[in-house]
């Protein structure tokens, strides 16, 4: 498929810069405001199977993925065993880097930027043994470009691993309910910012001739391995988000063109008031599968 849109996003936040985000500060002891910004959304998924040996290689990515504003690219391969379901194995990366703050706390003076980089491989396991259960495990080293973060146990340098178990059913004819965990690891070089992320989310689906709705609502709590040598207390923080996305099938009569729009808002409230972080955004745009 190839998708084309364009994204309105609302956002507060003190460590990710974004397109518009404030290059100074005035404090460490308040939230950030908020910034309004739009985004160009280009995107495509490529798969080729051979049909003897139910073999699939892919480059891209998922359809799913993208209308949530998470453009992780996979380059891989998926294997279909019988009975067993199937398996696959993929790198993942990012085509741009996610502009930051090289030092997130400095105030009364323009911030620099700098960018984080991630990549690394995913390993899938998708209806496991003829069930309904899906599971996979990403791995992914994250590299900061210019690291300012002023005490080493802020240092956001390292790996992440992050493990999620889905189980897919059928209600009738037209629903689909998918609930998921996911467990993510951060392995830091700064112990203040590594973390563990445990997280619940279900989405459920409901699907026509001529279009389709699907929804998805998630609460997570992440746990910090040591207090912030600035504040003295952990940024542990509590997380929820909602997404609701509409397709419309056989866009202007197109058999195979579909139009989309999709809503969403996530938030981190954390016990540290500078880490509190939101964002709200709207999507539209067409998708063409090949």
């Amino acid at each position: 498929f190839v998708m084309t849109g364009l994204g309105f996003t609302s956002y507060k936040s003190n460590l990710f810069k974004g397109p518009k985000g404030d290059s100074s500060i005035d404090s460490i002891h308040q939230g950030a405001d908020r910034q309004n910004a739009s985004k160009l959304i280009l995107n495509g998924d490529v798969r080729y199977t051979f049909a003897d040996s139910r073999t699939q290689v892919f480059m891209g990515n998922l359809i799913e993925d993208a209308v949530r504003f998470d453009f992780t690219q996979q380059l891989g391969v998926r294997q279909e065993i019988g009975t067993l379901g199937t398996v696959s194995a993929s790198a993942v990366f990012s085509v741009a880097g996610v502009d930051i703050y090289a030092n997130p706390y400095v105030t009364g003076v323009d911030r620099a930027t700098t960018e984080a980089n991630s990549s690394g491989h995913r390993l899938g396991w998708q209806q496991i043994a003829g069930s309904p259960f899906s599971a996979t495990w990403t791995h992914r080293t994250v590299e900061i470009d210019d690291e300012q973060s002023p005490d080493p146990l802020l240092n956001r340098n390292g790996t992440t691993d992050r493990y999620q178990l889905t189980y897919s059913t059928k209600l009738s004819s037209t629903l689909s309910l998918a609930p998921a965990i996911t467990y993510l690891k951060a392995d830091l070089d700064g112990a203040a910012v590594s973390r563990h992320k445990r997280s619940a989310q279900v989405t459920l689906g409901y699907s026509q001739p001529t279009y389709a709705l699907i929804s998805t609502v998630y609460v997570g709590r992440s746990v910090f391995d040591d207090e912030n040598p600035l504040y003295g207390v952990k940024a542990d923080a509590e997380l929820r988000g909602i997404n609701l996305t509409y397709y419309q099938k056989s866009f202007f009569g197109v058999p195979r063109l579909s139009g989309f729009v999709s809503a969403s808002y996530d938030e981190s409230g954390s016990e540290i008031d500078f880490h509190d972080s939101m964002v709200s955004a709207v999507r539209t745009g067409i998708i063409y599968n090949y």
